[in-house]
Parts: structure tokens; sequence; C-alpha cells
């Protein structure tokens, strides 16, 4: 009986504690890929093709928040729409969200990669490409950081950022010499 006491105590307390705390969070965040570009990410298995296909996604959720882009990129932007589907859309702190998550998308995956020997030839190619489009991007980021009203977009920016430095910083490791036989 006493139990029971206990134990309905316990829910009550759990039942009038958790549940105004779940309601009060915000929103679950929105998966920071479509579904074509998921499906895009899911066939790149070889790290340079899955960075490639990384590298074209954040160059869409660029070409969504209105920066500039050289005319190239412009060019293979609008050439991704039959592959990558349509142009995300969504609120600037969205698109930003959506940017700071396949940058660190990104960087897990060359850090992934770095972990696995059947990656390791295609590793430095990879990080080569993922580093000449962060030094491509982060100007693009400045200018948006300049123009951000308000704290969760300059905190966005400064977040990626902080991302596009580690990995223009990185060095691919030496590859390790294959057993002699």
């Amino acid at each position: 009986m006493l139990l029971n006491i206990i134990v309905s105590l316990l829910l009550l307390i759990n039942f009038a504690v958790v549940t105004p705390a779940m309601s009060a969070s915000p929103v679950q965040s929105r998966d920071f890929l479509t579904a074509t570009e998921a499906d895009q990410i899911r066939e790149a298995q070889a790290i340079d093709k899955r960075i490639e296909a990384l590298i074209v996604i954040l160059d869409r959720r660029l070409a969504a928040l209105g920066v500039a882009q050289d005319e190239a990129t412009i060019k293979q932007t609008a050439k991704t729409l039959e592959r990558y589907g349509e142009l995300r859309t969504g609120t600037p702190n969205e698109l930003l969200a959506d940017i700071n998550n396949t940058v660190n998308s990104a960087a897990d995956n060359i850090d992934d990669a770095a972990q696995r020997e059947q990656q390791q030839k295609l590793l430095s190619k990879a990080l080569k490409k993922l580093q000449l489009a962060a030094a491509r991007i982060k100007p693009q980021l400045g200018l948006i950081s300049g123009k951000a009203t308000d704290d969760a977009s300059r905190r966005y920016v400064a977040e990626i950022l902080e991302t596009l430095d580690a990995i223009l910083a990185a060095q691919a490791p030496e590859p390790k010499p294959s057993p002699k036989p």
C-alpha cells in the first residue's frame, strides 16, 4: 500500500515537473537536409564524393539566403535543381542553422574518414575540396554577419566561421605505409 502511494507521488511529481518543461521547449528544429539531399549524401559513399555533395548543399543554402556568389557557383547551383531538388526555403535563421549543420557534418565526415583506412587515399582530396569551399564561403558569411540583426543570426555565423577556420587549419594525416608482404 505504502509502495503504491510512493509510486503514485513520484509519477505525479514527474508529470508536474517534466510535462511543463517539455511544452516550454522550442519546437523541434527541422532536418538540415531535404529528403532529396539526404539521398544524395547516402549515395555518396566515398569521402570525396560525400564532401562534394555537402559543398553543393552549402552553395544551395547560400543561394537561398541571397548571398552574392561567383558566376560559376550560380551556374552550378542552377544545374543541381534536377539532382538535388528545389532550393530550400526558410527564415534566414533556419537557413543559417542548415549551413551550420552542413559545415559540421562535413567536418565530422572528414574526421570519420581519417579513422578509416579504406578512406585514407581520398581523404587529402576531400579535405582540399572542403578547404577551397571554406575559403570561398568565409567572406560571404562575413557579409551576412555584418547584416545580422539579431543575436541568433550572429551566433550561427560565429559558429560557422569557427568551424570553417578549423577546416582551413586542418591537415590531412600522413598516409600509413602499407605493410610489406
